[in-house]
């Protein structure tokens, strides 16, 4: 059991966690959502111990094991990825190598070979116990789960591309075993099956876990319990996503309700007083009333829900051809990555490009881009087509020091410009918000502002 016990973290002027308590028992499946900007990811380097709080701390009984997958791993290791997963349990490579040693002794060793003998057999022992001899085909199982072929286990880490890269940080993490799982955006880099097979193992998991996610069916498909993290506070409910939303609304009623009636009794009391105030015979009941008025918790009243909605008009339109593919192949090295790829894209049209990961759509959308050029064929773009690409790590692009209100400014079109404060309000960017830097926003806001910036952008084909 890990018990978060009153803690308040503050960035700025703005207290972000505001006395949390949480017990995280064993063995559940808990999802921790909120808003962008809440202080989920906050929350869970907090609990990792990756940033110490201003007040508060983490209880956990001695040796227990928390394990964490950021949003973003920056990469490391030269080892193949077989080897960077084994690398989770460091104890059993150690012990291995120390039996490799005294493997090579005893080759060579005319005396004390009893003590070496002796220390082979317990190594060998302990290495068992803990699963030594199993490791590699569960590191391998694991890996072939999260989508990686048998030709991939020897191949180093160095050569796959930063989503990939996370699959097997991943892999590491769950090989790992430990008694916590934080989870942060799992499922960002997976395609379908490896999402599916992520379920499967997760649900039959026996330590706690942990989950922010966006992707409220993963959510509602695993946890047991949901945590939502609002205005600093966390919230519990005791149930699936399903059960939250039912709930949640439930409970946003009665707090309103509420509100309106502590509202309506404050009035009420300052009326009075207000009435007979400079009248001496009610002195002692307008004392009363202030003492009243002052004693009584305030009740905050729930947030206003904001949702998204924006229309945006293309300023000049593409022709009815947007884009041409014909007979168009590519490879990067030897092998085919695309082949016989004939498409035609009109203006209006709503496009889904599905498949599993590494079978060629980022490289077709950066062909079309023309970042990446055809070995055969052609690709025709249409007249006054004008594109814009949001890629999958779109938000390493931005400018870290710029303002939001100046990252957005630097592409949009002529004809939003005047109103850009107004329209960053619709993705939720509003008052002094707009001249925060983007290097202290969270990764689900700077997301958003790559968002305003390719849709305020004069585009009108959008990838």
């Amino acid at each position: 059991m890990l018990q978060v016990k009153d803690i308040h973290y503050t960035i700025g002027d703005r207290e972000l966690l505001r006395g949390i308590d949480w017990v995280i028992n064993p063995g559940r499946r808990l999802a921790l959502i909120g808003k962008n900007g809440a202080g989920k990811t906050t929350l869970l380097r907090i609990i990792h111990g990756d940033l110490p709080p201003d007040t508060g701390n983490i209880v956990k009984p001695r040796g227990y094991q928390i394990g964490y997958l950021p949003q973003e791993v920056q990469s490391s290791g030269k080892g193949s990825i077989v080897e960077t997963v084994l690398s989770g349990q460091p104890e059993l490579l150690s012990i291995a190598s120390e039996l490799e040693k005294i493997h090579h002794q005893l080759e060579h060793a005319t005396e004390n070979r009893a003590v070496l003998l002796k220390r082979s057999g317990e190594l060998e022992d302990q290495y068992q116990r803990s699963g030594g001899y199993r490791s590699e085909a569960q590191a391998q199982a694991i890996l072939s789960g999260l989508g990686f072929g048998a030709d991939d286990f020897s191949r180093p880490l160095t050569e796959f591309s930063g989503g990939w890269r996370m699959r097997v940080y991943l892999a590491r993490l769950l090989f790992q075993h430990p008694d916590l799982l934080l989870l942060d955006e799992p499922t960002n880099h997976l395609d379908i099956p490896a999402l599916e097979w992520l379920e499967q193992y997760l649900k039959s998991y026996p330590g706690s876990i942990v989950i922010v996610s966006h992707d409220r069916f993963f959510i509602n498909r695993l946890a047991d319990e949901i945590y939502e993290l609002e205005l600093g506070k966390l919230t519990h409910y005791p149930g699936d996503y399903q059960f939250y939303e039912q709930q949640k609304a439930v409970y946003q009623e009665q707090l309103l309700k509420r509100w309106n009636e502590q509202q309506a009794e404050r009035e009420r009391i300052q009326r009075f007083i207000d009435r007979f105030r400079y009248k001496a015979s009610k002195a002692p009941q307008v004392q009363s009333r202030i003492k009243m008025l002052e004693k009584m918790e305030a009740i905050e009243p729930p947030p206003a829900e904001k949702t998204i909605r924006f229309s945006i008009r293309v300023e000049t339109p593409s022709y009815k051809e947007v884009v041409r593919i014909e007979d168009m192949w590519f490879r990067y090295e030897q092998v085919w990555v695309l082949q016989e790829i004939s498409l035609a894209i009109y203006r209006g049209e709503k496009i889904a490009l599905v498949g599993p990961n590494g079978v060629g759509k980022t490289t077709l959308t950066r062909l079309i881009m023309g970042q990446l050029r055809p070995q055969r064929g052609k690709i025709i773009p249409g007249e006054r087509t004008i594109a814009g690409y949001y890629a999958q790590h779109q938000i390493d692009a931005l400018n870290p020091e710029a303002t939001i209100i100046e990252e957005v400014a630097e592409t949009a079109a002529e004809t939003h410009r005047p109103h850009l404060r107004d329209i960053l309000g619709i993705f939720h960017f509003s008052g002094q918000d707009v001249e925060k830097p983007v290097r202290v926003l969270s990764g689900g806001e700077k997301a958003r502002v790559s968002l305003a910036k390719i849709l305020l952008s004069p585009v009108n084909f959008l990838i």
